[in-house]
């Protein structure tokens, strides 16, 4: 990718066809609403409980996808007792990152498509959009949907495109070098490579740079303001 590299700023944020987003971790700090919601799942199971770092270190795909290996037969009894304490509290403790609504209004401004792709219950995740006050922002909200396999699969960034009307099945290795993938996670970097579109790691999310290191990468930014100063 040319683009976000020094010599090229003001051409590459311009040729820009659209900027994907990861939520959880990435636009959003909901870590201490996701630790303490699988807390509430070990308490009832009278497993150990989780502190922060614990939370930042293992939270990488939807609880749905992991309890069915984690509780076996009990997996639908996990899930009531984790979602119902999301739905319950995601409202209260959601909070955009640094930096992340004046990046969002940036991209806006300059009239660069956006959507978001995350794990996250689909009904969750628009409720927070909304609660943010950012639907005017994005063409399509991807959550986790019946049928759709989530990240790192490449299917639900394929979904997004599709429904901002990009048809991702007929753009070309060019068109694809102009739409960027931003995540916090490995999953997130390896759902974009899987697409053919750019990944893109900010690293203030859930994962550190260990996870990410085998990727070979060439876009890692501390924050939403690093990589602004890498367009303006």
């Amino acid at each position: 990718m040319g683009g976000l590299h020094q010599e090229d700023k003001q051409s590459r944020l311009g040729s820009l066809r659209a900027v994907l987003f990861d939520w959880d971790g990435t636009l959003v700090d909901t870590l201490e609403l996701l630790c303490a919601s699988y807390n509430e799942v070990y308490r009832q199971f009278g497993m150990a409980l989780w502190d922060i770092e614990d939370a930042r270190a293992n939270i990488r795909q939807a609880a749905r996808e992991i309890f069915p290996s984690l509780f076996q037969d009990r997996a639908k009894d996990a899930e009531k007792i984790f979602y119902g304490h999301i739905d319950k509290y995601h409202l209260d403790l959601v909070r955009p990152m640094a930096g992340a609504a004046e990046f969002l209004a940036r991209l806006h401004q300059e009239g660069i498509r956006m959507g978001v792709v995350s794990n996250k219950s689909d009904d969750l995740l628009r409720a927070e959009v909304e609660h943010l006050g950012w639907a005017p922002y994005f063409d399509a909200v991807i959550g986790a949907n019946a049928g759709i396999k989530g990240k790192p699969a490449p299917d639900m960034i394929v979904h997004c495109l599709d429904v901002m009307g990009m048809d991702h099945g007929n753009l070309g290795s060019g068109d694809k070098q102009n739409i960027l993938m931003i995540g916090d996670t490995n999953v997130d970097m390896q759902s974009a490579q899987n697409a053919g579109v750019v990944p893109v790691f900010i690293r203030h999310g859930f994962a550190g740079e260990e996870e990410i290191r085998d990727l070979n990468l060439t876009h890692n930014y501390a924050d939403f303001e690093d990589i602004l100063r890498h367009m303006d």
